[in-house]
């Protein structure tokens, strides 16, 4: 009997307890074969064996490390090139270099994406009613009458 702490299998409900995500995504992890289950019982009840289950997480915890180590944020990647004695001199001295600019390009993109997905008329343009107004007559330009009633009956 393995020393694992809890019952030997596990439903996918209390996998996702552990986990803190939603069961619909446990599910999706069985599914894929990420996570090793098996289905039981005349309903088909998912169940996931507690070694299989820390099997998994022991495998995502060596494959976030070496994502981690394959791809170092920039600044950190610019760090490792200089001496250890440097680079804590360096993080005590300044803040990273170009970091209020970044803020205000990242303010920009923002307010120029939130433009991008969310075009409106001009508010002159929009009646009381919500729809839009037509274009409003030059000045000096008269406006064709619309024949009267009787006229129209012609």
């Amino acid at each position: 009997m393995p020393d694992t702490p809890g019952p030997r299998f596990l439903k996918l409900s209390d996998a996702a307890e552990e986990l803190a995500m939603s069961q619909n995504q446990v599910y999706a992890l069985v599914r894929r074969g990420d996570i090793e289950a098996v289905k039981i019982g005349g309903r088909g009840q998912w169940r996931i064996e507690r070694v299989k289950f820390e099997e998994y997480i022991a495998k995502t915890y060596e494959e976030t490390r070496q994502f981690i180590k394959d791809n170092p944020l920039p600044q950190e990647a610019e760090q490792d090139a200089r001496p250890r004695e440097q680079r804590d001199e360096h993080a005590a001295a300044e803040p990273p270099a170009g970091r209020e600019a970044s803020i205000d390009r990242s303010h920009d993109d923002v307010t120029a994406l939130a433009a991008m997905s969310n075009p409106r008329p001009p508010a002159a343009a929009v009646s009381a009613a919500g729809g839009p107004q037509p274009p409003a007559q030059p000045s000096g330009v008269a406006k064709e009458a619309e024949p009267s009633g009787t006229e129209a009956g012609l």
